[in-house]
């Protein structure tokens, strides 16, 4: 079989599953704040919408692409929810393409798998499921677009490929800026493809550096105040939060690894920022990074380039700053929707280490074991 036919084959497959997957979400209505931030936002229904979410500081975030989509999309399908929903549904799938496409020319093995694994992972579908979080799936496509007409001008040198990327890493925070450590992201894959990072590196990096610091000024302006304005979001300090950003990590990471017991609003911590106890899991992922960092060159580069990846993508989202929701939750499944991807090409890049160094007869059972993997996972999207 032809390259191109496994390609076709592959995208298929991805597209097909995906979308049978999420038939119970499709079929779905509006959920929690779906309300307030579509179906009866004033300004969703206004002539004048757009010029509004552009050009005003009404709305309470700045993401005014992701709105634009919805104000579009509310004269095509109006209270029909099942359009945003398959919409959402789309971006995901594309996004999965995406991450098959990027894995691919960073030379991790097994990316389709890794492509199909995000597609159907049960964490994601908080992000896929709730139209309001398209301001969580629209900015994943323009990212992992950036990345991949980044890695492309990398190869190519083509200075068409870096100012699409940039412009693409703009739509991006223009639909959610949450999106905001890709700079860091790309310095990773500079590392990542030729064990350094150069002047070179720093000096194309720097101006997608710029353009993330003034969206980011402007979030942080939006998110003071409008979004949060008077209310109380958190009041405890400075070493609580470093505190609880440590578990936060171990969390997001054992759901990805264990995704049970998935919870739309996880209770809130109570986080003593007086005991050392709370210092400890912080304390053990700085000892796990510093570990892996010493065997760099050896077995500690993939871990240290995926788990690196998680941990810098999560970043924005472990309570250092704050964020509306915080109020009823520290963690949300839909936060770590970008960080997951280094996690899941990390866990089946060294699955196939693995297989390689086994048996023909070992290597069926472990295909086997794979298929039943991905089917469970699937399984649990669907009826989450």
């Amino acid at each position: 079989m032809s390259a191109m036919n496994k390609r076709v084959i592959g995208v298929i497959a991805i597209v097909f599953i995906t979308f049978l997957i999420y038939i119970p979400a499709m079929l779905g209505g509006f959920i929690w704040d779906d309300p307030s931030f579509l179906t009866e936002n004033p300004i969703i229904k206004a002539g004048n919408g757009l010029y509004r979410f552009w050009l005003s500081t009404e709305p309470p975030d700045y993401f005014p692409l992701t709105s634009t989509t919805l104000w579009v999309e509310w004269r095509l399908w109006g209270m029909n929810a099942a359009g945003y929903h398959i919409i959402n549904v789309l971006l995901h799938i594309l996004s999965a393409l995406l991450i098959w496409a990027i894995l691919n020319r960073l030379k991790i093995p097994m990316a389709w798998l890794a492509a199909l694994v995000f597609a159907v992972h049960p964490v994601n579908a908080e992000a896929v499921a709730w139209i309001t979080q398209r301001k969580t799936t629209l900015p994943m496509v323009f990212y992992l677009a950036s990345i991949f007409l980044y890695l492309r001008f990398e190869k190519t040198n083509c200075s068409r490929d870096y100012g699409l990327s940039l412009l693409s890493f703009l739509l991006a925070l223009l639909s959610k800026t949450s999106v905001i450590m890709l700079p860091f992201v790309l310095l990773g894959c500079a590392w990542w493809q030729r064990g350094r990072i150069d002047r070179g590196d720093v000096r194309r990096s720097a101006p997608f550096f710029l353009v993330a610091l003034i969206l980011a000024v402007v979030t942080i302006w939006f998110q003071y105040n409008r979004s949060i304005g008077d209310d109380i979001v958190r009041t405890d300090s400075f070493l609580s939060r470093m505190a609880g950003a440590g578990a936060a990590v171990w969390f997001y990471l054992y759901k990805a690894l264990w995704p049970r017991e998935l919870i739309f609003v996880y209770p809130r911590w109570e986080i003593a920022a007086a005991s050392v106890v709370s210092y400890l899991p912080g304390l053990a992922l700085l000892a796990l990074m510093f570990y892996v960092w010493r065997h760099r060159t050896t077995w500690g580069r993939g871990v240290l380039f995926g788990l690196g990846y998680f941990i810098v993508t999560l970043f924005p989202m472990l309570g250092f700053f704050n964020i509306y929701y915080m109020r009823y939750s520290l963690v949300a499944d839909h936060y770590q929707y970008q960080s997951i991807i280094g996690i899941i090409a990390l866990a089946v890049g060294c699955g196939y280490y693995v297989f390689k160094k086994l048996n023909a007869n070992f290597r069926r059972w472990v295909v086997v074991a794979v298929a039943v993997v991905v089917g469970l996972l699937s399984l649990q999207t669907w009826t989450i």
